[in-house]
């Protein structure tokens, strides 16, 4: 596949995409709405899905810039207590007293088995995310230079 036989790729690639996939479990993705507008008049409500129906509680946050030609009146930035949405509050469990399992012998050898089986997961993931480590630099730079090819496109 040539990019030549495919030119609105360039422009997708352009107004999408993501930095290093996964450092310390944080992810940066962004998307550019250039050639895809999204208009409105009044206001514009964008939302997230956490997964399908909400269902995941991953912490996600985004920004949003609008640039507007046209003047329009003054207006001012609403109070932090009108941007920020209330979070929903789960009701209090009350603890049951005095409830203590007693372990048979076959759950203690698979408490101990799921424990040394966490244990080889860990240190094979530390080796993992260390050589992930070792590739961010040369990513970076790339991520860098790849910015700098799509920045001088638009001049």
């Amino acid at each position: 596949m040539m990019e030549e036989d495919f030119p609105e790729l360039d422009e997708t690639w352009a107004s999408l995409g993501s930095d290093v996939q996964e450092h310390f479990g944080k992810w940066s993705i962004y998307r550019f709405h250039i050639t895809d507008l999204i208009h409105f008049t009044k206001s514009v409500r964008v939302t997230m899905e956490h997964g399908h129906a909400n269902h995941l509680a991953d912490d996600w946050s985004s920004t949003a810039y609008w640039y507007q030609k046209l003047t329009s009146k003054p207006f001012g930035i609403l109070p932090v207590e009108k941007r920020i949405p209330i979070m929903a509050q789960l009701p209090k469990v009350k603890k049951a007293d005095g409830m203590k399992v007693e372990l048979s012998e076959v759950m203690k050898e698979a408490f101990d088995s799921a424990r040394s089986r966490m244990e080889l997961y860990m240190k094979e993931k530390d080796a993992q995310m260390n050589k992930k480590l070792k590739r961010i630099p040369g990513n970076s730079a790339g991520n860098i230079e790849h910015s700098r090819r799509i920045r001088n496109s638009f001049k």
